[in-house]
């Protein structure tokens, strides 16, 4: 059984788990040129993407390989600074996030949480992000919270969170609900006067632990088809490419998320031209390489 793939003198190593003697391996067992993506829905995988190139540059055992030539001198312009960069960089933060969606059913409940600016400065991303980190991972530690968080900027730029969360929070119903007229909550006593079915309904819950500020929570497999999961998990990675960083990061995750299981192999490009039908086209190569991928699933 392969382990930790190394590169020595020049020549592709792994050490085996059993002998802990490192083996030689040659480049073509390494690099593929395709690779198929699926995530796991109960006892199920179920197909994401596939993406195949003209050239074997997938490295599966992540082999590196001993460069003896000096560095290249760095560049005089940064490339985060390329407005193709950071649109390259906006969007596989949105597919990421949309992945863990895919990958884990038991985040159905949608939350946000906004900040008290008598508890706390709206604007300083580095004093909230710090208090945020240790709320949250202390209840990933301790009650096994799992969760998807995206920042966004009102208009007088304070911060509030929208995040996608498993049941592990405790909650208590607000006395609000939401309807299919309204985009924000509403009393009992307005959703029976605008929307008298109850079965349209969807409970709004408060987190009584967040003590900075105020949430809303709801289950997404409650919600009527402008706020149900598939929504929601859209509005949560396409936000990302709406609002951009905050505190330079595009989004937070914690827990133990289920993440998408890859399978690596060799097929021949043309062919794979000519048979997906799918096909996302890009304005960009990957490490040099002409590539297709198919479109990913859209989620169910």
């Amino acid at each position: 059984m392969l382990f930790s793939p190394y590169l020595i003198s020049g020549h592709y190593f792994v050490k085996t788990m059993k002998t802990d003697i490192f083996k030689p391996v040659p480049k073509a067992q390494i690099f593929t040129n395709a690779r198929t993506r699926y995530y796991i829905k109960g006892d199920e995988k179920i197909w994401l993407d596939t993406l195949v190139c003209d050239k074997p540059i997938f490295n599966p055992l992540k082999a590196e390989k001993v460069n003896k030539e000096p560095a290249p001198e760095a560049a005089t312009v940064s490339e985060s600074n390329n407005p193709d960069n950071e649109e390259r960089a906006a969007r596989r933060a949105r597919n990421k996030v949309f992945e863990l969606c895919l990958c884990n059913e038991d985040l159905k409940y949608f939350a946000t949480f906004t900040l008290d600016a008598a508890i706390i400065n709206r604007n300083d991303y580095t004093c909230i992000i710090k208090k945020l980190n240790s709320w949250l991972d202390y209840r990933v530690r301790n009650i096994g919270l799992k969760y998807i968080m995206v920042a966004e900027y009102h208009k007088n730029k304070a911060i509030h969170f929208h995040a996608l969360m498993n049941d592990a929070l405790p909650c208590v119903e607000s006395g609000t609900v939401m309807i299919p007229e309204r985009t924000k909550p509403v009393k009992i006593a307005t959703a029976k006067r605008l929307h008298p079915n109850e079965e349209d309904w969807q409970t709004v819950y408060n987190i009584p632990a967040w003590k900075f500020g105020f949430t809303t929570m709801m289950n997404c497999e409650e919600g009527t088809e402008n706020h149900n999961r598939v929504a929601t998990c859209c509005y949560i990675s396409k936000y990302i490419t709406k609002g951009g960083k905050c505190g330079g990061r595009y989004y937070l995750s914690g827990g133990d998320l289920k993440r998408p299981v890859a399978e690596y192999y060799n097929t021949e490009f043309n062919n794979a031209v000519e048979n997906v039908e799918d096909i996302t086209q890009k304005e960009f190569d990957i490490c040099g390489s002409a590539f297709i991928k198919t479109k990913p699933k859209i989620y169910e």
